[in-house]
């Protein structure tokens, strides 16, 4: 699977140009999110990434039946650089037609009059017992928990409010990033809830922010997203959706372990060359011995004048 890496930005001839073999171009200058946004244009038709996150009643859930949770406080690293956003159809509870693009590619949705299907009376029926419309407006965000061995989400909303506070989300990204470019923001999973119209209060998902002071390198994520294979079913349901979960640690364990041998060399060097200093009883027998040495010499010292 190849993924964005801001370091590994190539010039390179468009097909079918004739390209002259004795030419050398001079490496044109290139905004190094131009890479981010080249695999966020190949990728633009798989919106979930790793496992499908979701928040319902309150709780972040994934899972096949959302039966595995996620902590509320639970830290995530953003990969904003593939946020895709644009309106998705389900028909009998199947994905059949999305018409979505990467966000950081200033992508906009067609208006919804020229998508079709605009007589209500053949739209199908909502949770709410009223007919629903069948494209939704939904952000799918790709995130990895932070620490060695994160898994890698999507988390994924249609709901109005979520999709505003994503949208307030990437706003904060898009004013931070300029200063912390190559890095991924860190975000913290959170809950909070609001009064409906109906009067009642709802759970809505809340994104822990802290003024964004906290990144990582992208290589942090861009690790993890190549450890997962190209082997995932891309076939989307309303209710579930089936992945491959394909276990990230193996792409870690050999850098880990490196890390682990260097830092003991390291410290093992640092020993050498500052040796911690004795033990008080230890100086003073280093003392004593010195006082002894000192005595033996100035007595053979004066036999050797005396004769």
């Amino acid at each position: 699977m190849e993924i964005f890496r801001m370091g590994n930005i190539v010039n390179m001839p468009q097909q079918g140009m004739a390209v002259d073999e004795q030419a050398t171009l001079a490496p044109a200058p290139m905004d190094p999110y131009a890479a981010m946004k080249r695999h966020a244009r190949r990728v633009k038709r798989r919106m979930i990434i790793g496992k499908k996150l979701k928040f319902k009643d309150g709780q972040w859930l994934y899972g096949l039946k959302d039966e595995h949770r996620i902590e509320l406080g639970t830290q995530m690293v953003v990969a904003f650089p593939l946020v895709l956003y644009g309106y998705i159809r389900f028909d009998s509870g199947k994905l059949v037609e999305q018409i979505v693009g990467p966000v950081i590619e200033d992508f906009e949705p067609p208006p919804r009059s020229e998508l079709g299907f605009l007589t209500q009376s053949e739209w199908p029926i909502g949770l709410d017992g009223k007919p629903a419309d069948p494209y939704q407006l939904r952000y799918a965000v790709p995130m990895k928990r932070v620490g060695q061995f994160g898994e890698i989400f999507t988390y994924v909303t249609t709901t109005p409010t979520a999709l505003d506070r994503v949208g307030n989300l990437l706003d904060m990204i898009a004013s931070r990033g300029t200063f912390h470019r190559g890095s991924l923001p860190i975000i913290e999973l959170q809950t909070d809830s609001f009064a409906s119209r109906y009067g009642r209060m709802v759970a809505a998902a809340k994104f822990g922010i802290r003024g964004l002071r906290n990144w990582e390198p992208e290589e942090v994520f861009t690790e993890a997203y190549d450890a997962l294979g190209d082997g995932e079913d891309t076939t989307e349901t309303e209710g579930s959706r089936r992945q491959a979960e394909p276990d990230p640690r193996n792409a870690y364990r050999e850098a880990s372990q490196l890390l682990g041998v260097q830092r003991q060399q390291a410290a093992q060097r640092h020993i050498q060359a500052n040796p911690p200093p004795l033990p008080p009883r230890q100086q003073v027998q280093q003392r004593d011995d010195l006082d002894d040495f000192l005595e033996e010499r100035d007595d053979y010292r004066d036999a050797r004048l005396r004769v």
